[in-house]
């Protein structure tokens, strides 16, 4: 595995040898008829090995777990140019910028591992108006991207989260409303009260569009035992009819309510 490239070394010599043997012997007689039988043998046996291993290598998908087209398809369907993609390897920076060139701008994260450099990039994306997409590659352990996508969760509005494959997974975090109007609160038993909720005034363009909503809570007393209780939001129309949804712990899913 991954290991095709490395053959390439080894190119010059197959190509000479593969010379020698197709090309006629240098000699002032012309070969005998078994020799001519000898080496036509040796070429159809070589041109069938050849034919059968380069039909199961075009032909079986080795690296279907790291296949990054559903995740450029998803970027280029929901992002624009004015987007940030993070990414913290440099080949993921050549994919991007190969097959997503009007897409989200590919930045290379300033450090290997985690520093105030990194959190201060990011912040500063979003503080500017961009949505950041983040390709998480967990396989290697993902000890640095558990670390951005929580610095993200600090200062961005999440509203993708998909694995693209068993090896990566996807996010777009967009930064907090610039103006808003103020929703009326509501009260749930006697424990908990919504004082605020801050809701987008701005057009959201469907299928694109992202709808940021900042609710504050209030605890009184302990959570009731026994519930998982969730933030439920609910986008519908007067018909009733729900357009979009997103069920999650307070503070984008990173804490519990008696916390």
């Amino acid at each position: 595995m991954r290991g095709e490239r490395l053959l390439s070394a080894l190119a010059p010599a197959f190509w000479l040898w593969l010379a020698a043997v197709i090309a006629p012997t240098i000699n002032p007689s012309p070969p005998g008829r078994s020799a001519r039988l000898l080496r036509t043998a040796l070429n159809l046996s070589l041109v069938l090995v050849t034919v059968l291993a380069l039909i199961r290598f075009f032909t079986i998908p080795r690296y279907a777990n790291d296949d990054y087209r559903p995740l450029i398809a998803e970027m280029a369907a929901r992002g624009s140019a004015a987007d940030m993609a993070f990414c913290v390897y440099p080949w993921q920076v050549g994919y991007l910028r190969s097959y997503l060139p009007h897409g989200p701008q590919a930045l290379l994260s300033p450090s290997a591992a985690w520093d105030d450099s990194i959190s201060i990039s990011l912040h500063e994306r979003l503080r500017q108006g961009q949505q950041v997409w983040f390709p998480a590659h967990l396989s290697l352990g993902g000890i640095l991207e558990t670390q951005i996508e929580a610095s993200l969760m600090q200062q961005g509005f999440p509203v993708l989260n998909r694995w693209i494959s068993p090896s990566t997974r996807l996010t777009l975090f967009v930064p907090p409303a610039s103006a808003g109007q103020t929703a009326p609160g509501a009260r749930f038993g006697t424990w908990l009260t919504l004082t605020t909720a801050q809701v987008s005034s701005q057009p959201v363009a469907a299928g694109a569009g992202a709808l940021p909503i900042s609710l504050t809570w209030r605890l009184s007393e302990h959570p009731p035992a026994g519930g998982a209780w969730q933030v439920r939001l609910r986008l519908s129309d007067r018909q009733g009819v729900t357009w979009a949804q997103r069920d999650s712990a307070p503070a984008n899913g990173q804490r519990a309510f008696d916390q």
